[in-house]
């Protein structure tokens, strides 16, 4: 996802979700669109979704990693002796 550089409004909403905008000027000259609300749901979503996959590629690339120098240990030790 793309940064976009924002303005959160504290001051103007007393509610705790503060809303984030851009300011009119440099919204008009920089011609971005703001992307709604419920695309940083979708995002944070998506994110929970893959976290089960993520979690066990992890567990996986460091088992694997373990794996391999304990075999070139191993190998060292074997070729020393």
């Amino acid at each position: 996802m793309e940064s976009v550089p924002h303005e959160v409004q504290t001051a103007a909403s007393p509610d705790p979700q503060a809303t984030y905008a851009l300011p009119a000027a440099l919204a008009a000259a920089s011609g971005l669109v703001l992307l709604g609300r419920d695309t940083r749901v979708r995002a944070r979503l998506g994110l929970q979704q893959r976290a089960s996959s993520n979690i066990r590629r992890h567990l996986v690339r460091g088992t694997r990693r373990f794996l391999v120098l304990v075999v070139a240990d191993l190998a060292s030790f074997y070729v020393m002796r």
